[in-house]
């Protein structure tokens, strides 16, 4: 995803944007920062920093690069109470499958 992407999409669901090569999304009290590295600018990390939730931290080091640009999309788009559900946590750790995804059943606790 783009910045320009990312910026129509931040100010159609009402958040403020500042930023060049990093972007700082805010609405309320919660904030979103993503930068962006590279030539071809891509989105390298994210932060969504939540007075209920703390902050979670993304990276394209421990992170897929693609889910990057999809979680950051996720923390813009749907209402807060969905967004803390993102804090859902596995009982135990799941297993991860050659291809990335999840296998089997995972119970999860808030």
């Amino acid at each position: 995803m783009d910045k320009e992407e990312l910026i129509t999409l931040a100010g159609d669901a009402g958040w403020t944007v500042i930023g060049h090569r990093w972007l700082r999304f805010t609405k309320g009290d919660t904030r979103i920062e993503v930068w962006y590295a590279g030539e071809r600018p891509r989105m390298v990390s994210a932060a969504l920093h939540s007075p209920t939730g703390g902050t979670r931290r993304i990276n394209i080091v421990r992170d897929r690069a693609t889910s990057i640009a999809d979680t950051v999309r996720s923390w813009l788009s749907p209402s807060m109470s969905a967004v803390d559900r993102f804090w859902l946590r596995p009982i135990a750790t799941p297993e991860i499958g050659s291809n990335g995804q999840v296998a089997g059943n995972v119970a999860l606790f808030a």
